[in-house]
């Protein structure tokens, strides 16, 4: 099975939905109660904020730092979706303060 790299959601049948994963489809009290969280790269969140990934990555958002196990041992950068929405919410109220 060929991989492009990004994380697709996924109904209960295993198929794509074909649209990016949101803090929706990760509450806790949802069919996959007690499960950690999926982890979204930068592309996944960006799209989600509908900005692009160079904003996030340069923005004040929470980012967590897993391990790398590449030869270079670089971390991989992911972002937790409860805490982007949260971000999102916390601007997008400063902004309309402004």
């Amino acid at each position: 099975m060929k991989r492009n790299g990004s994380r697709r959601n996924l109904t209960s049948n295993g198929r794509s939905t074909g649209r990016p994963p949101t803090p929706a489809d990760h509450d806790p009290r949802g069919a996959n109660a007690g499960l950690p969280p999926v982890l979204w790269t930068q592309k996944e969140a960006a799209k989600f904020l509908s900005v692009s990934p160079r904003y996030v990555r340069d923005s004040s958002m929470p980012k967590l730092l897993l391990p790398g196990t590449g030869p270079a041992r670089r971390p991989l950068v992911r972002y937790d979706p409860r805490a982007v929405q949260d971000w999102y919410n916390l601007h997008s109220a400063d902004q309309s303060e402004a």
